[in-house]
């Protein structure tokens, strides 16, 4: 994030807080991001694809599955648990997407 401008820096970090916020809601969705950012679900996907290069949806998956990797490896809770508590509703959804991100499971990213 330090290598961005000043505006935009401000911009990631205001939508990492935001996400940060809402973690455990599975309720929050671009929509209601949106409405936090107070910008449009348009501009809000033009402007985080052009700094992160992620589209909005994930954007927010990706700041959950930071999150619940860093239960996972602190061992607070177990594999289910967590997924529900970075508002993941969906175990499968959870397990294919920490997947995706780190190469294993949730399972065994704790146990590693």
């Amino acid at each position: 994030i330090s290598n961005l401008p000043s505006m935009d820096q401000r911009f990631v970090e205001k939508a990492i807080e935001i996400v940060n916020n809402n973690l455990s809601n599975t309720d929050f969705d671009v929509k209601l991001f949106a409405q936090e950012m107070a910008v449009s679900r348009t501009q809000l996907h033009r402007k985080v694809t052009a700094i992160t290069n992620k589209n909005t949806s994930e954007f927010i998956r990706t700041i959950r599955l930071n999150k619940a990797a860093e239960l996972l490896k602190a061992k607070t809770d177990n594999v289910t648990q967590i997924a529900y508590e970075t508002g993941f509703i969906s175990l499968s959804w959870f397990a294919k997407s920490f997947k995706e991100q780190y190469g294993i499971t949730p399972s065994e990213y704790m146990n590693s």
